[in-house]
């Protein structure tokens, strides 16, 4: 094309509003999330597997504890689930690229309570005789009784963190902006592609966005990628500060059907409200959209509401039977997604939730025997087949 030509086309879109950025890649995201294996070492075809489907991102999900007595966060933790470690991010990075999949650093927050100071059983691991865990359970609630909490709520999700004591923000304020910060120079040091600023922190979003403008602006100074947030299904149309970021991030857990296995025809039905939502979104803020973290369980009513199990009856934390498994109704969901968004200019992919290549065999966790087949893993499921399939396609 002529220069000349060139200028005019350009003048073109300028004249007509076109606002719309697109993040800093060739192709849309083909992204899984990886958060195990509770214990070292990282398995090669953990990450391989990703590259064998079509994938050409993956999501690693480093977590901090947010302490309620102190607003502390702690981020440089050892023990705990392996997968979600700092270590296990710096080893799955250099991993990925071994097999040309770039990354995605997606800080997670839990809330729990700073344990030091306490007798070694209740700082150690969950005892597994009856009196340990007796003794355990003492402890604990002698520990409790004791404690401060400066949280609005009880509930355990990032999405309610908030002081219950206004007087107490500039301190969460200040922690996680310090945390943050060292997260993005870590994702800056693993050459990441993408950052999110933030995940799932529902109230803190939505009720501090001038914060949120400066803790991006600040970011911006460490970190050289693509920045997004990771909002929460039920508030992404709420937040303010889209305009500061690459891309909108949603974890789209929307609720889609109450039967037990929809057809594909009435879940792309179930979906044009929301996409009709997403897209206005989008062109409010000229930016594009990607699902930062999304999946189903392979069970049947798993459209329901899919941040949770679908309606399996546990005993001792784990499920009774097999009766609710449904590798189909997992895959038709997957379908239905990629029918209503995939091939969508201001859509530019998917994180699935999540990666797991175990999911048909009987695998060793921490000691004791399970059969995963009930997870969130599409894979050596029909629905890896769907994915590979989608990923496969030419979508720009």
């Amino acid at each position: 094309m002529k220069p000349i030509l060139i200028t005019a086309v350009l003048l073109f879109f300028v004249a007509i509003g076109f606002k719309m950025s697109t993040p800093n890649t060739e192709e849309k995201f083909k992204g899984v999330t990886y958060t195990g294996p509770g214990r070292g070492p990282i398995p090669p075809e953990m990450i391989s597997s990703i590259a064998d489907m079509g994938g050409n991102y993956i999501a690693l999900v480093p977590e901090a504890t947010l302490y309620r007595q102190n607003l502390t966060i702690n981020y440089n933790r050892t023990g705990g689930w392996y997968g979600e470690s700092l270590e296990a991010s710096i080893v799955g990075t250099n991993m990925a690229r071994e097999n040309n999949i770039k990354v995605m650093i997606k800080p997670h927050i839990a809330v729990g309570y700073d344990r030091r100071g306490l007798g070694r059983r209740v700082r150690g691991s969950f005892p597994s005789d009856s009196a340990g865990r007796a003794e355990f359970a003492r402890q604990w609630r002698e520990f409790l009784a004791t404690q401060p909490d400066l949280l609005q709520s009880r509930e355990s999700w990032r999405g309610y963190i908030k002081p219950k004591d206004e007087a107490d923000w500039p301190t969460l304020a200040e922690n996680y902006k310090t945390y943050i910060l060292e997260m993005a120079e870590f994702a800056d040091s693993l050459d990441a592609e993408v950052f999110a600023v933030g995940t799932e922190l529902k109230e803190l979003a939505l009720a501090y966005p001038d914060y949120w403008r400066d803790v991006i602006k600040e970011i911006r100074k460490v970190y050289d990628g693509q920045l997004t947030y990771a909002a929460n299904w039920d508030s992404y149309d709420k937040i303010e500060f889209w305009d500061e970021l690459d891309f909108i991030g949603i974890d789209a857990y929307f609720p889609l059907s109450e039967e037990k296995s929809p057809t594909v025809e009435s879940l792309v039905a179930a979906w044009q409200p929301y996409k009709e939502k997403i897209q206005a979104l989008s062109q409010k803020f000229g930016k594009p959209v990607a699902f930062t973290e999304w999946g189903y369980e392979s069970e049947f009513f798993a459209g329901n509401e899919p941040w949770e199990a679908a309606g399996r009856e546990f005993a001792n934390g784990r499920p009774t039977n097999t009766d609710h498994i449904s590798y189909q109704t997992q895959a038709d969901l997957y379908e239905a997604a990629f029918q209503a968004f995939w091939n969508e200019p201001w859509f530019v992919g998917v994180f699935i939730w999540r990666w797991d290549p175990h999911s048909d065999e009987q695998v060793t966790f921490q000691g004791r025997r399970r059969i995963p087949t009930y997870n969130y893993t599409p894979k050596n499921k029909t629905a890896e087949q769907t994915l590979s399939k989608w990923f496969s396609e030419k979508s720009n």
